[in-house]
């Protein structure tokens, strides 16, 4: 009886070590993958990142066309690729982007980009969409704002 008894107690407490071991593993694998969320997208997956992601042209007065070059860069430790470029209208375009880009850590991609202003009057504010594999934010939004002031013509003065 009492060796019967010796092998369960036995058996428990190794079953017992086993759960808590188990129970410390998952514990490990939680904190790490707290950490993971708060800091993996950007130290160790590909990271997406301007410096200046919104660009002030000011006030613009006799010009069709403006042109600002966003300096993009992968702050990330993987490679980052860029699969698609998308604007919010017809009148704002990049130049010279073939896709998809790859960008290696720590590497800048720069992408110039154009309004044409024609038929603009004020306020103006017009977005790129720069779709990638960044994890966290896969959809990396750039603006370009100012306002257009229109100058007298010559045929409207006295």
């Amino acid at each position: 009886m009492f060796l019967v008894q010796g092998v369960f107690n036995r058996f428990r407490s190794s079953r017992l070590n086993m759960l808590v071991g188990i129970s410390a593993l998952l514990a490990t694998v939680s904190c790490l993958r707290n950490l993971a969320s708060e800091f993996g997208s950007q130290y160790w997956n590909p990271a997406i990142a301007c410096q200046e992601a919104e660009w002030n042209a000011g006030e613009i007065r006799d010009q069709k066309v403006i042109e600002h070059v966003f300096e993009l860069k992968n702050v990330g430790r993987q490679p980052l690729t860029v699969s698609r470029i998308l604007t919010d209208c017809s009148c704002i375009w990049t130049v010279g982007s073939e896709l998809p880009k790859t960008v290696p850590p720590e590497g800048e991609f720069p992408l110039p980009t154009r309004v044409n202003l024609g038929g603009l009057n004020g306020a103006f504010k017009k977005r790129v969409y720069v779709y990638s594999n960044d994890c966290r934010q896969p959809m990396f939004m750039l603006s370009i704002r100012g306002t257009v002031v229109s100058t007298p013509s010559a045929a409207a003065s006295p």
